[in-house]
């Protein structure tokens, strides 16, 4: 940010505000429950847990992922 004259001209607090948003952007690239919920975007999938546990009445959570390839 500092090397980047459009940044350079701007306050502090919004240089931080900045900084938090690719920070939180990123984080919602890399970790799963952040991301999107691939059947409804406007959705993360930790909300969408906690969505349907309400609907069913118990706290549900994600603690395992498996990959499997197909073609090797």
């Amino acid at each position: 940010m500092k090397e980047d004259p459009a940044m350079a001209a701007k306050p502090d607090n919004v240089k931080a505000g900045i900084l938090q948003g690719k920070i939180k952007k990123h984080l919602a690239e890399i970790c799963f429950v952040d991301q999107a919920f691939v059947k409804d975007d406007k959705v993360t999938v930790a909300k969408k847990l906690e969505q349907i546990g309400k609907e069913v009445g118990a706290t549900l959570s994600f603690n395992k992922a498996e990959l499997f390839i197909l073609g090797k």
